[in-house]
């Protein structure tokens, strides 16, 4: 199966911010830290944003921690999937948060107000370089709202939301290179799965590490084709069938 994936947004943050391009509000809010001399958060880029960096109010990460009571939100949008039937966000972010306190949120939205998505809080892993992680969302199964291609406008955020009970040093959110995509063809595949993958949803594309949890089967029938984004990967922690024939493989 062919699928032409089409680039809606991409930033790497090594222009100007936050531009035309981005909606801020709060304050401190995000924005950019060049990392460049061997400071230890960069990712591969000497730009990348800190969640408390702008405003009137930002702090430097190299020797502050990220306040009490933030509520930094950057908006993107609108733009136009009235002719997908996929799409997906994806980004590296780098985490260090007070756990179950402290969040980081990936969202979508159809009136650019009231957004749907996800949050992580704690520690993503790693030092100096290491422990970024992958993150994605498909615009095709959010919570709440369920499959959103087909609008005309839509927008996407990442917020960060610290409440009164404290902070870590050098911690909070950090971002880089993002990219906002769409199709027509095809599936979008991230996370854990569980369940049957059909043929009829070829192409898969797996745009973040996709796995198999403990307790949870996953059938791959003959046929399919799952294509996977650079740096991603499969996990297999419970069960996996995956049976191809001579004539239809996987």
């Amino acid at each position: 199966s062919k699928t032409t994936i089409e680039t809606i947004m991409t930033d790497d943050f090594e222009g100007e911010f936050p531009g035309t391009k981005w909606q801020l509000s709060g304050d401190p809010t995000w924005g950019i830290v060049n990392t460049a001399g061997g400071w230890y958060y960069g990712y591969r880029s000497p730009n990348i944003l800190w969640c408390a960096r702008g405003g009137s109010q930002g702090l430097d990460p190299r020797n502050n921690s990220y306040p009490n009571n933030m509520n930094a939100l950057m908006i993107f949008g609108p733009f136009d999937l009235s002719d997908a039937t996929l799409s997906f966000l994806k980004f590296m972010f780098w985490l260090n948060t007070e756990p179950e306190h402290d969040w980081f949120f990936y969202m979508a939205s159809i009136d650019g107000e009231n957004f749907s998505g996800y949050g992580v809080s704690g520690f993503s892993g790693g030092m100096y370089g290491h422990g970024w992680l992958h993150g994605a969302l498909n615009l095709a199964d959010l919570p709440d709202l369920g499959n959103v291609c087909g609008n005309d406008s839509i927008w996407i955020a990442f917020s960060f939301l610290s409440d009164s009970t404290g902070t870590l040093s050098q911690g909070g959110a950090f971002l880089d290179d993002i990219l906002l995509a769409k199709g027509s063809v095809g599936t979008v595949l991230t996370g854990n799965l569980d369940g049957l993958l059909k043929s009829s949803g070829n192409p898969y594309i797996a745009v973040s590490q996709i796995g198999v949890s403990k307790g949870d089967s996953l059938i791959i029938e003959p046929g399919v084709e799952i294509r996977f984004d650079k740096g991603t990967a499969f996990f297999i922690n419970g069960t996996l069938k995956a049976n191809g024939t001579l004539g239809d493989s996987i």
